[in-house]
Protein backbone atom coordinates (compact mmCIF):
# COMPACT_ATOMS: atom_id res chain seq x y z
CA UNK A 1 0.00 0.00 0.00
CA UNK A 2 2.52 2.47 1.36
CA UNK A 3 4.85 1.53 -2.44
CA UNK A 4 1.66 2.25 -4.25
CA UNK A 5 1.15 5.64 -2.78
CA UNK A 6 4.79 6.76 -3.25
CA UNK A 7 4.50 5.33 -6.88
CA UNK A 8 1.79 7.60 -7.38
CA UNK A 9 3.30 10.81 -5.77
CA UNK A 10 6.37 10.25 -7.66
CA UNK A 11 4.21 9.64 -11.15
CA UNK A 12 2.45 12.94 -10.29
CA UNK A 13 5.77 14.63 -9.62
CA UNK A 14 7.12 13.66 -12.68
CA UNK A 15 4.27 15.56 -14.33
CA UNK A 16 6.31 18.64 -13.15
CA UNK A 17 9.84 17.80 -15.43
CA UNK A 18 9.45 20.55 -18.02
CA UNK A 19 11.25 23.87 -17.44
CA UNK A 20 7.99 25.35 -18.58
CA UNK A 21 5.79 24.05 -16.42
CA UNK A 22 6.55 26.74 -13.18
CA UNK A 23 5.49 29.22 -15.79
CA UNK A 24 1.92 27.63 -16.74
CA UNK A 25 1.68 26.80 -12.85
CA UNK A 26 2.47 30.69 -12.43
CA UNK A 27 0.18 31.92 -15.24
CA UNK A 28 -2.89 29.42 -13.92
CA UNK A 29 -2.28 31.08 -9.79
CA UNK A 30 -2.70 34.47 -11.23
CA UNK A 31 -5.73 33.59 -13.32
CA UNK A 32 -6.72 31.99 -10.33
CA UNK A 33 -6.04 35.02 -8.24
CA UNK A 34 -7.92 37.37 -11.14
CA UNK A 35 -11.45 35.49 -10.80
CA UNK A 36 -11.33 35.57 -7.11
CA UNK A 37 -10.67 38.96 -6.67
CA UNK A 38 -13.42 39.35 -9.20
CA UNK A 39 -15.81 37.53 -7.03
CA UNK A 40 -14.50 38.97 -3.83
CA UNK A 41 -15.34 42.43 -5.15
CA UNK A 42 -19.31 41.31 -6.43
CA UNK A 43 -19.94 39.47 -3.14
CA UNK A 44 -18.69 43.19 -1.45
CA UNK A 45 -20.83 44.92 -3.56
CA UNK A 46 -23.63 42.51 -3.20
CA UNK A 47 -23.29 42.83 0.78
CA UNK A 48 -23.03 46.67 0.74
CA UNK A 49 -26.22 47.05 -1.29
CA UNK A 50 -28.66 46.70 1.16
CA UNK A 51 -26.61 48.90 3.53
CA UNK A 52 -26.38 52.17 0.64
CA UNK A 53 -30.27 51.71 0.60
CA UNK A 54 -30.48 51.96 4.17
CA UNK A 55 -28.46 55.09 4.10
CA UNK A 56 -30.44 57.01 1.53
CA UNK A 57 -34.15 56.02 2.88
CA UNK A 58 -32.93 57.03 6.40
CA UNK A 59 -31.22 60.59 4.89
CA UNK A 60 -34.58 60.79 3.45
CA UNK A 61 -35.85 61.75 6.87
CA UNK A 62 -35.63 64.90 7.38
CA UNK A 63 -36.64 65.24 11.28
CA UNK A 64 -36.15 62.71 13.82
CA UNK A 65 -37.43 58.56 13.32
CA UNK A 66 -41.24 58.19 14.40
CA UNK A 67 -43.24 55.23 14.65
CA UNK A 68 -45.15 56.97 11.78
CA UNK A 69 -42.43 57.59 9.05
CA UNK A 70 -40.79 54.00 9.88
CA UNK A 71 -44.30 52.32 8.77
CA UNK A 72 -43.74 54.39 5.59
CA UNK A 73 -40.45 53.17 4.91
CA UNK A 74 -39.84 49.81 6.63
CA UNK A 75 -42.64 48.22 3.69
CA UNK A 76 -39.75 48.96 1.08
CA UNK A 77 -36.74 47.96 2.83
CA UNK A 78 -38.03 44.87 4.22
CA UNK A 79 -40.01 44.12 1.03
CA UNK A 80 -38.61 40.48 0.02
CA UNK A 81 -36.19 41.00 -2.47
CA UNK A 82 -32.78 39.82 -3.09
CA UNK A 83 -30.51 36.96 -1.99
CA UNK A 84 -29.95 34.73 1.09
CA UNK A 85 -27.15 37.71 2.09
CA UNK A 86 -29.75 40.56 1.58
CA UNK A 87 -32.62 38.54 3.84
CA UNK A 88 -30.33 38.15 6.56
CA UNK A 89 -29.45 41.82 6.82
CA UNK A 90 -33.13 42.68 6.31
CA UNK A 91 -34.02 40.65 9.35
CA UNK A 92 -31.54 42.37 11.24
CA UNK A 93 -32.82 45.84 10.41
CA UNK A 94 -35.95 44.44 11.52
CA UNK A 95 -34.94 43.41 14.91
CA UNK A 96 -33.45 46.62 15.26
CA UNK A 97 -36.87 48.78 14.67
CA UNK A 98 -38.38 46.24 17.05
CA UNK A 99 -36.05 47.80 19.73
CA UNK A 100 -37.22 50.66 19.22
CA UNK A 101 -39.21 52.37 22.06
CA UNK A 102 -41.10 55.98 22.41
CA UNK A 103 -40.05 57.18 25.54
CA UNK A 104 -40.68 60.71 23.86
CA UNK A 105 -44.53 59.88 24.19
CA UNK A 106 -46.82 59.03 20.87
CA UNK A 107 -45.37 60.74 18.15
CA UNK A 108 -42.09 61.76 19.71
CA UNK A 109 -38.72 60.48 18.35
CA UNK A 110 -38.30 56.60 18.77
CA UNK A 111 -35.27 55.82 21.69
CA UNK A 112 -33.21 52.65 21.26
CA UNK A 113 -32.41 51.17 24.28
CA UNK A 114 -29.12 49.68 22.82
CA UNK A 115 -26.94 51.80 20.81
CA UNK A 116 -27.14 51.21 16.55
CA UNK A 117 -23.30 50.57 16.82
CA UNK A 118 -23.77 47.80 19.13
CA UNK A 119 -26.94 46.71 17.34
CA UNK A 120 -25.99 47.31 13.42
CA UNK A 121 -22.54 45.18 13.07
CA UNK A 122 -20.41 43.15 10.69
CA UNK A 123 -22.10 40.22 12.59
CA UNK A 124 -25.19 40.97 12.57
CA UNK A 125 -25.54 42.15 9.01
CA UNK A 126 -23.25 39.64 7.95
CA UNK A 127 -20.76 41.91 6.17
CA UNK A 128 -17.94 39.56 6.64
CA UNK A 129 -15.88 37.47 3.84
CA UNK A 130 -16.76 34.33 4.76
CA UNK A 131 -14.39 31.46 3.18
CA UNK A 132 -12.79 33.73 1.38
CA UNK A 133 -10.46 34.72 4.36
CA UNK A 134 -9.07 30.96 3.60
CA UNK A 135 -7.95 31.30 -0.16
CA UNK A 136 -4.75 33.63 0.51
CA UNK A 137 -3.60 30.63 2.88
CA UNK A 138 -3.96 28.30 0.15
CA UNK A 139 -1.99 30.22 -2.40
CA UNK A 140 0.90 29.89 0.00
CA UNK A 141 -0.07 25.85 0.54
CA UNK A 142 -0.99 25.22 -3.10
CA UNK A 143 2.42 26.66 -4.43
CA UNK A 144 4.51 25.06 -1.92
CA UNK A 145 3.24 21.48 -2.72
CA UNK A 146 3.44 22.33 -6.16
CA UNK A 147 7.15 23.19 -5.85
CA UNK A 148 8.27 20.30 -3.46
CA UNK A 149 7.21 17.86 -6.64
CA UNK A 150 8.80 19.82 -8.70
CA UNK A 151 12.29 19.84 -7.04
CA UNK A 152 10.83 15.97 -6.77
CA UNK A 153 11.12 15.56 -10.29
CA UNK A 154 14.11 18.02 -10.34
CA UNK A 155 16.13 15.39 -8.15
CA UNK A 156 14.75 11.80 -9.90
CA UNK A 157 16.06 13.43 -13.32
CA UNK A 158 19.48 14.31 -12.05
CA UNK A 159 20.03 11.57 -10.61
CA UNK A 160 19.76 9.56 -13.35
CA UNK A 161 21.44 11.68 -15.52
CA UNK A 162 24.22 11.62 -12.87
CA UNK A 163 24.42 7.77 -13.11
CA UNK A 164 24.75 8.19 -16.59
CA UNK A 165 27.58 10.70 -16.58
CA UNK A 166 29.32 7.62 -14.52
CA UNK A 167 32.92 9.08 -13.74
CA UNK A 168 32.91 12.24 -16.49
CA UNK A 169 33.75 15.67 -14.49
CA UNK A 170 32.20 17.60 -17.53
CA UNK A 171 28.96 15.54 -17.36
CA UNK A 172 29.00 15.78 -13.71
CA UNK A 173 29.64 19.52 -13.65
CA UNK A 174 26.58 19.52 -16.32
CA UNK A 175 23.93 17.65 -14.71
CA UNK A 176 24.48 20.01 -11.23
CA UNK A 177 24.34 23.03 -13.10
CA UNK A 178 21.13 21.58 -14.72
CA UNK A 179 19.59 20.25 -11.54
CA UNK A 180 20.16 24.13 -9.94
CA UNK A 181 18.71 25.78 -12.74
CA UNK A 182 15.82 23.08 -13.09
CA UNK A 183 15.39 23.48 -8.78
CA UNK A 184 15.29 27.47 -9.11
CA UNK A 185 12.63 27.44 -11.68
CA UNK A 186 10.78 25.47 -9.20
CA UNK A 187 10.50 28.59 -6.79
CA UNK A 188 8.49 30.89 -9.06
CA UNK A 189 5.81 28.60 -8.73
CA UNK A 190 5.89 29.52 -4.83
CA UNK A 191 6.93 32.78 -5.34
CA UNK A 192 3.64 33.76 -7.23
CA UNK A 193 1.68 31.70 -4.68
CA UNK A 194 3.00 34.04 -2.04
CA UNK A 195 2.64 37.22 -3.97
CA UNK A 196 -1.02 36.32 -4.88
CA UNK A 197 -1.87 36.01 -1.28
CA UNK A 198 -0.26 38.97 -0.57
CA UNK A 199 -2.06 40.70 -2.78
CA UNK A 200 -5.64 39.09 -2.11
CA UNK A 201 -4.94 39.98 1.59
CA UNK A 202 -4.80 43.53 0.89
CA UNK A 203 -7.47 43.46 -1.58
CA UNK A 204 -9.55 42.04 1.77
CA UNK A 205 -8.17 44.48 3.98
CA UNK A 206 -9.26 47.31 1.75
CA UNK A 207 -12.75 46.18 1.67
CA UNK A 208 -13.11 45.30 5.12
CA UNK A 209 -11.96 49.31 5.58
CA UNK A 210 -14.84 50.37 3.03
CA UNK A 211 -17.22 48.00 5.18
CA UNK A 212 -16.19 49.80 8.49
CA UNK A 213 -16.70 53.63 7.31
CA UNK A 214 -20.07 52.19 5.54
CA UNK A 215 -21.23 51.03 8.58
CA UNK A 216 -19.46 53.97 10.57
CA UNK A 217 -22.06 56.05 8.43
CA UNK A 218 -25.07 53.97 9.30
CA UNK A 219 -24.76 54.15 12.91
CA UNK A 220 -23.94 57.88 12.78
CA UNK A 221 -27.04 58.75 10.79
CA UNK A 222 -29.13 56.44 12.39
CA UNK A 223 -28.11 57.61 15.99
CA UNK A 224 -28.79 61.58 14.12
CA UNK A 225 -32.27 60.15 14.05
CA UNK A 226 -33.69 58.76 17.24
CA UNK A 227 -32.67 58.88 21.06
CA UNK A 228 -30.25 56.25 22.51
CA UNK A 229 -31.11 56.00 25.81
CA UNK A 230 -28.25 55.65 27.55
CA UNK A 231 -28.17 53.64 31.22
CA UNK A 232 -27.66 56.97 32.39
CA UNK A 233 -30.94 58.24 30.87
CA UNK A 234 -32.79 55.07 31.69
CA UNK A 235 -31.32 55.87 35.58
CA UNK A 236 -32.34 59.60 35.29
CA UNK A 237 -36.22 58.73 34.08
CA UNK A 238 -36.30 56.12 37.22
CA UNK A 239 -35.25 59.13 39.46
CA UNK A 240 -37.53 61.26 38.01
CA UNK A 241 -40.53 59.16 38.41
CA UNK A 242 -39.36 58.27 41.81
CA UNK A 243 -39.30 62.15 42.32
CA UNK A 244 -42.33 63.08 41.41
CA UNK A 245 -43.63 60.06 44.10
CA UNK A 246 -42.15 61.64 46.25
CA UNK A 247 -43.69 65.33 45.88
CA UNK A 248 -46.39 64.30 44.80
CA UNK A 249 -47.23 61.17 46.87
CA UNK A 250 -51.38 61.54 46.65
CA UNK A 251 -52.08 62.26 43.17
CA UNK A 252 -49.11 59.53 42.62
CA UNK A 253 -50.97 56.87 44.37
CA UNK A 254 -54.32 58.12 43.33
CA UNK A 255 -53.08 57.55 39.47
CA UNK A 256 -51.69 54.22 40.21
CA UNK A 257 -55.09 53.04 42.71
CA UNK A 258 -57.21 53.99 39.42
CA UNK A 259 -55.27 52.12 36.92
CA UNK A 260 -55.35 48.99 38.97
CA UNK A 261 -58.90 49.53 39.29
CA UNK A 262 -59.24 49.92 35.59
CA UNK A 263 -57.08 46.53 35.27
CA UNK A 264 -59.46 44.85 36.97
CA UNK A 265 -62.61 46.24 35.30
Amino acid sequence: MGEQIANFILALADSFKGTGVPGYVAFIQLAILGLCLIGVTYGARQKLAYINTLLAMIRSVDDGLTTEKLSEINPFLLRKSGNAFVARQKRAWANFCEGLVELDGPGGKLSALVAPRDSLTRESLHLGHGLWRHVPGLFVSTGLVLTFLGLIAALRESGQTILLAGDDPKLLQQSLSDLLKIASAKFIMSLTGLMASILLGFYLNYLDERTNRALARLAGLVESRINVASPEMTLANILNVLRVAHDHPVGFKSNTTSGKKGAKA
